[in-house]
Order: structure tokens, then sequence, then C-alpha cells
């Protein structure tokens, strides 16, 4: 998903998000890391569209090349711009 600044501003929510925003910054030697600041309420499109799933594979689609796979226990986290996913087959 494209966010822009007007828009990241509205869904923001360290404290009660219910998603993580994944962008380039997030991936780290094959690891997804997150932290409060990457916390959104996303819109419901958002989810439809680019939540990501356990055995989803993010891979960066801008700047240096990194990518790693979502794990069983992942929180719920929705995939910027940045990263585009391949999802799992078990539900591609």
């Amino acid at each position: 998903v494209q966010v822009t600044p007007e828009v990241m501003k509205k869904v923001v929510d360290k404290e009660n998000g219910s998603h993580y925003l994944l962008s380039i910054s997030n991936i780290e030697n094959g690891k997804i890391v997150v932290t409060e600041e990457n916390l959104i309420n996303p819109q419901q499109k958002w989810v439809k569209n680019y939540e990501v799933q356990p055995g989803d594979v993010l891979v960066t689609a801008r700047g240096a090349f990194k990518c790693a796979i979502v794990g069983e226990s992942f929180p719920k986290a929705i995939a910027s711009l940045c990263c585009s996913f391949i999802p799992s087959i078990s539900h591609a």
C-alpha cells in the first residue's frame, strides 16, 4: 500500500494500532523487525489487499535487495509499497 504523509498522520496509533506497516527498514538480515513506531489502524481495503500472512515472502521493491519470510506467529501487518509480497501457496 502507498501511504501519503497526510494519511499516515491519520492512521498511526503507537498505543492501540491493530497492524504493523512494513517497509524496507523493517527487513534486517532476513528477519522482519517491528516496533510500536510501525503500529497503525489500517483502512479496510488495505487489510483486504495488503495484509501479509504466515509463509508470505517479503521482497524490497526499491533500494538494496532484502527479503524475509513472514513467520507463523508474526503479528498482523500490512506491506507498504516499498515491500512487495509473494503470497504463500496456502492462501494464494
